[in-house]
């Protein structure tokens, strides 16, 4: 692979819309679009948000897309430079839209969840009862604890990987993929929301500690007081998955695979994702239906994003 500072990376032969290459201006303007409800809708809408615990996030993915464009300028360090960018806008589209979820609480309209439930009885799926047979094999289910938890760590790997790489077009496919399919899912959890199965069945204690459980009875609980009252204040104690319908890890997890399909990372990230699948069911709470949601979204997200940033000829 060449250096990461060498010219291959072909981005000197794009066109420029002030210093930015393939999708980022579109990826910025999104971002500034983000930002200006994030730092609003709250204020419209009575929350209070302590920006202490946020702003740190915002200033690394400024910090990281000067340091990008300074790459990119000075030093003509062209992969370095898109993988920072990239990093960056990746960091600020995730402290921004933690914010934005978070201020929709309390929810107006009536949860889906006892719907969703019985759906996946029918397929013969109970959530409980899925995590308490894990629980005969504590080993695995610890294992997919941290296969769980790995999710965003996994997608700002592959970012930098692709950015390094000189995969200018799949890095800004990938992100625009995860922005406009969480901006989707969350309008779509808005409508008809489902905060999972966790919220609603119990789990024994020895058997949640036997595994690691991530989504625990505190965690259902916490859950329940979002959807009813929302919190007092939105910090990084508040913060916790609450879209079950469609699942946005299901989302991570085929963006993991989908753009590491022509890298050397591909086997270790097809291994990773499939072990994701029950890990999603279990540690995260989901109902089978709401995997299934996840993989509809990606793909629809996927499809639109390879028309409007196709491979451009070096």
């Amino acid at each position: 692979m060449a250096d990461i500072a060498g010219p291959s990376v072909g981005t000197e032969r794009r066109s420029l819309t002030f210093g930015l290459v393939a999708g980022e201006p579109a990826l910025i303007g999104l971002l500034a679009c983000l930002a200006a409800a994030t730092f609003t809708l709250p204020h419209a809408l009575g929350r209070m948000v302590d920006w202490g615990d946020f702003l740190p996030g915002v200033f690394l993915c400024l910090a990281l897309m000067g340091l990008g464009l300074y790459a990119r300028h000075r030093v003509r360090a062209l992969r370095l430079a898109v993988a920072a960018v990239g990093a960056g806008l990746f960091m600020g589209f995730s402290t921004l839209l933690t914010v934005l979820i978070f201020s929709l609480f309390p929810l107006h309209n009536p949860v889906i969840d006892p719907w969703l439930i019985a759906v996946d009885a029918r397929f013969g799926y109970h959530w409980a009862s899925f995590v308490i047979a894990l629980a005969d094999y504590p080993l695995l289910g610890q294992a997919l604890a941290l296969v769980y938890n790995s999710a965003v760590p996994m997608l700002l790997a592959v970012v930098i990987l692709l950015g390094i790489m000189g995969r200018v077009e799949a890095l800004h496919r990938m992100l625009l993929v995860g922005l406009v399919s969480l901006i989707a899912a969350v309008a779509f959890w808005w409508f008809f929301p489902s905060i999972g199965p966790s919220a609603y069945q119990t789990v024994p204690d020895d058997v949640a500690q036997s595994i690691n459980l991530v989504f625990s009875a505190e965690a259902g609980a916490l859950l329940r007081h979002l959807v009813e009252v929302g919190p007092a204040v939105i910090n990084s104690d508040t913060v916790v998955g609450v879209v079950a319908l469609p699942s946005y890890h299901t989302v991570m997890m085929c963006m993991v695979i989908w753009y590491t399909r022509q890298t050397p990372a591909f086997l270790l990230s097809l291994v990773l994702g499939l072990a994701m699948l029950p890990a999603i069911l279990s540690h995260g709470g989901h109902n089978v239906v709401d995997v299934l949601g996840g993989l509809a979204i990606f793909a629809l997200c996927a499809f639109g994003a390879s028309r409007y940033l196709p491979d451009r000829t070096q």
